[in-house]
């Protein structure tokens, strides 16, 4: 099924769902030339990475889980063979990213300054649609009760185009 018929699932979540999701996508990627969206694209795995370890050493330093620990997840720069999508945190899909991380473990905007921070000190001189909400499992075989992540991600990956936002709205 198609994620926009779970934004029922994705509204409920939004006051119960165990995780938090932020998303970043490239405004008007398609207009940028694709040999330099190649570019930025490499640039968004580091990105990734240096906002992942800044969040890894946080949970050291205050003792608090922030980032998601499923055993069945991996990590971009772990790609092996055979890896689902939905299962990688953080998540890269063409020119959308995304962080997962405990409900209340840490706030939004600390999230997008940290972000912007690497964002800068990488030169990705683009700007993104952010959007964030909360999901209830990582489990696919729970979508039809529960929003699932890969429906969380596809909602905030496209929460500002206009079909989506209608939809929301209707809901």
């Amino acid at each position: 099924m198609a994620y926009n018929e779970y934004i029922d699932t994705f509204l409920c979540s939004q006051s119960t769902g165990a995780y938090h999701m932020i998303v970043f996508d490239i405004v008007n990627s398609k207009s940028i030339n694709p040999s330099e969206r190649k570019i930025i694209q490499r640039k968004l795995i580091e990105l990734m990475r240096l906002v992942f370890n800044y969040l890894s050493n946080l949970e050291k330093i205050t003792g608090k889980d922030i980032l998601i620990k499923d055993q069945n997840f991996y990590r971009l720069w772990e790609q092996k063979e055979g890896n689902v999508g939905y299962l990688m945190d953080p998540i890269l899909f063409g020119d959308c990213l995304g962080f997962t991380i405990y409900r209340d473990s840490l706030d939004k905007d600390s999230v997008i300054e940290i972000f912007n921070r690497y964002k800068e000190q990488l030169g990705i001189n683009v700007d993104f649609h952010i959007a964030d909400g909360y999901y209830e499992t990582n489990d696919y075989s729970l979508g039809k009760e529960k929003c699932f992540r890969g429906y969380c991600f596809q909602i905030l990956e496209t929460a500002h185009k206009r079909e989506t936002e209608t939809a929301l709205k209707k809901m």
